[in-house]
């Protein structure tokens, strides 16, 4: 048997193949090979032992199991509907590999605990008299936050004042009399104005509010001081008359 000619231009693996030039036929290489493009047999896949096949989820795609495969627990919901196995471990979510789920996807709802619970929970007495708030805080961590849902939260400090003392008058703010903004203890706040809650605290405008003197030690009188206007609507500094006389000659 004589060897047959080799074909030319053969491209891909064996799809597209010329005549050899002694007008032979020459088989593709797929052909020779046999098992190039068969493709493998697919196996079934087991879940702790069982085999079944895997299907998307609705709304998230994630594996679950069919029929005879579903697992014999029930969501931890009280659906009373058969969960099936996790495919994966996820120590986060308490998921473990071949382990039934406790809950199917969405249905893991949950009911928080009382606000008062939640609220005295996260309250540090200190032996300053002060309760410190020990749980979620704004993003520059000044003034407490409650969770009053599961996405929702109120400042703890009107929260525990409105709880222990009662409703907040409109227009008044809380002022800390303590001056510690984590603070939650209901006999160290007061309802006060914006403008009465500024003044008492220790910003710039508080500080040059109680200043009686200027730097040059000339008293703020009536008669020595001068008010500017913040466009004549509000009142934007005090500047003595004495230091402004000197400063013109």
């Amino acid at each position: 048997m004589s060897t047959p000619a080799l074909a030319h231009n053969v491209r891909g693996r064996g799809r597209h193949y010329t005549h050899p030039v002694d007008g032979q036929d020459v088989p593709s290489i797929t052909n020779i090979i046999g098992v190039l493009d068969k493709p493998a047999a697919r196996t079934p896949v087991h879940y702790n032992g069982v085999a079944g096949r895997r299907t998307n989820a609705p709304g998230r795609g994630h594996p679950r199991l069919d029929g005879d495969d579903m697992t014999d627990a029930t969501c931890a919901c009280g659906c009373g509907q058969p969960t099936r196995l996790a495919t994966r471990t996820r120590p986060q979510r308490g998921q473990v590999k071949g382990q039934p789920l406790r809950y199917l996807l969405g249905h893991n709802s949950y009911e928080l605990p009382p606000l008062a619970d939640r609220f005295y929970a996260r309250v540090e007495k200190l032996p300053t008299g002060c309760w410190k708030w020990t749980g979620s805080t704004t993003s520059d961590g000044i003034y407490p936050r409650l969770c009053v849902a599961k996405t929702a939260y109120v400042p703890a400090h009107r929260w525990s004042y409105e709880h222990h003392v009662g409703p907040i008058p409109d227009g008044l703010t809380i002022d800390h009399l303590c001056r510690f903004t984590l603070c939650v203890n209901p006999e160290h706040l007061e309802p006060v104005t914006n403008v009465e809650n500024v003044m008492r605290g220790e910003g710039a405008c508080a500080r040059n509010a109680r200043k009686t003197h200027c730097k040059r030690g000339h008293e703020f009188t009536v008669e020595n001081t001068y008010v500017k206007k913040n466009g004549g609507r509000q009142n934007s500094g005090r500047q003595c008359k004495t230091c402004t006389l000197e400063a013109a000659r």
